[in-house]
């Protein structure tokens, strides 16, 4: 039987820092209505010329600088800047990265998605080392004459390396989905009628499912895990909204300051929250070796995701 673990985390963000206050300029809105129903005050996007495959390639980079080159990559994206062929592939191109390439798209619970994959590939003995990367480009994709969903949304890109170990290190997974909430959170584009990407949201709606379907999702993975929810020490989970994080802990009887934030610099970076969380905590220094970890997402489909970790 083969185990995995993460080793090491790294992250890429654009350089361009877009405050609350850059939408007082053509919206009805101010920083202080964004920040007190969002938690949000700044978040990054990328310039006009920039690309989501720069972001994906530098995380990879730096991953291999530190871990050594892996024999396959997961790229998780809901914005690639091509159909084809994948980010994962075009990345691994241009670092000359041999093996095992390919790139999912479960939106927000992207990289939770990938990084199951990464767990079952590893422990199959199917490959040795995975780095799973999540990137997305949300600035593209929301439209930025609505209110509602512009303020949300930043761009960047991070990800894991993994790698077989000799002990248990990823404890349990829990994943699911619900196929008649497909029109909660959408992309009202259609390239076949020439229409650019838009997305739309039904906010109050996403609220409820996400704080009961995330809240059961921690609850389960904890129950497979054996661990109890009071041995946690860090939950790392999809910043979306301060509000959920907010209700979660409320639900689950936590308290707020165990899930670890970056939503007020950062915004809701869909597939490269978790690990851009993860980052931070790292170099912050407060994630430690040892420590018992929660990741929990939910993204659009609706479809959620809860795994148990403990860190390297």
């Amino acid at each position: 039987m083969f185990y995995s673990r993460v080793i090491g985390v790294a992250s890429a963000l654009p350089d361009q820092i877009v405050p609350n206050t850059y939408f007082e300029r053509y919206l009805d809105t101010s920083d202080e209505w964004i920040h007190k129903r969002t938690g949000i005050r700044n978040r990054r996007w990328v310039a006009e010329d920039e690309s989501g495959l720069v972001l994906v390639t530098s995380v990879l980079k730096d991953l291999i600088d530190l871990y050594g080159s892996p024999d396959a990559l997961i790229v998780a994206t809901c914005s690639p800047d091509k159909t084809l062929p994948s980010m994962a592939h075009r990345a691994a191109e241009q670092l000359g990265i041999h093996g095992l390439m390919f790139d999912v798209n479960s939106a927000c619970t992207g990289f939770m998605s990938a990084f199951l994959q990464a767990d079952a590939l590893i422990k199959t003995g199917t490959v040795n080392r995975i780095a799973v990367i999540g990137m997305d480009v949300m600035s593209r994709l929301v439209d930025r004459d609505d209110r509602a969903t512009v303020v949300l949304f930043g761009d960047g890109a991070a990800g894991v390396m993994m790698e077989r170990s000799s002990k248990q290190r990823i404890l349990s997974h829990h994943f699911d989905s619900a196929i008649n909430t497909t029109n909660l959170l959408i992309d009202e584009g259609s390239w076949l009628e020439g229409v650019v990407p838009k997305i739309s949201m039904r906010g109050q709606e996403v609220f409820r499912l996400a704080v009961r379907q995330v809240s059961q999702s921690i609850t389960d993975s904890l129950n497979h895990a054996g661990c109890g929810i009071d041995e946690v020490d860090w939950f790392m989970c999809h910043q979306a909204n301060q509000r959920i994080i907010s209700a979660l802990a409320s639900g689950l009887s936590i308290q707020e300051d165990k899930f670890y934030m970056t939503l007020s610099e950062y915004g809701n970076t869909s597939s490269a929250s978790i690990p851009l969380g993860l980052d931070h905590a790292v170099r912050s220094n407060a994630l430690q070796k040892d420590q018992l970890v929660v990741l929990s997402s939910v993204g659009a489909g609706m479809s959620w995701a809860s795994s148990v970790i403990q860190w390297r």
